[in-house]
């Protein structure tokens, strides 16, 4: 029972950060500045999140979130000497780039094999 409350709290905490970007502005007033993610990013960034299995989610880091400057949301986890960075488009798409010992991948995803992803980071 108590995995099952930490892997909600792990989901909870990155929701609660992605909440936060919806408070920004539309448009930011200087090209350099975050702006509020677009609805099709937002919406796949909380699929991806919600989705992730909870047996999963108690190996995983929090990942570093941020929105970017066109509408989309950048996810970053750091797990030993892996890596995973998931930046999600305006438009809703992934963008992945997998770090491990032997080199770099990086590649556009689906959301499914973005799940794969996280589950394969989680067992790192």
């Amino acid at each position: 029972m108590a995995s099952h409350r930490d892997s909600t709290q792990w989901q909870n905490t990155v929701l609660q950060a992605l909440a936060q970007f919806l408070t920004l502005p539309e448009e930011s007033d200087a090209e350099w500045r975050v702006k509020r993610p677009k609805p099709k990013a937002y919406n796949a960034a909380v699929s991806l999140i919600s989705e992730v299995p909870a047996a999963n989610t108690l190996s995983l880091p929090l990942p570093r979130v941020a929105p970017d400057r066109q509408g989309g949301i950048q996810f970053e986890w750091e797990k030993g000497s892996y890596g995973l960075e998931i930046g999600i488009s305006p438009s809703g798409k992934f963008e992945i780039l997998k770090v491990t010992p032997s080199g770099e991948e990086e590649s556009h995803a689906s959301f499914t094999k973005a799940r794969e992803y996280l589950i394969w980071l989680s067992r790192a």
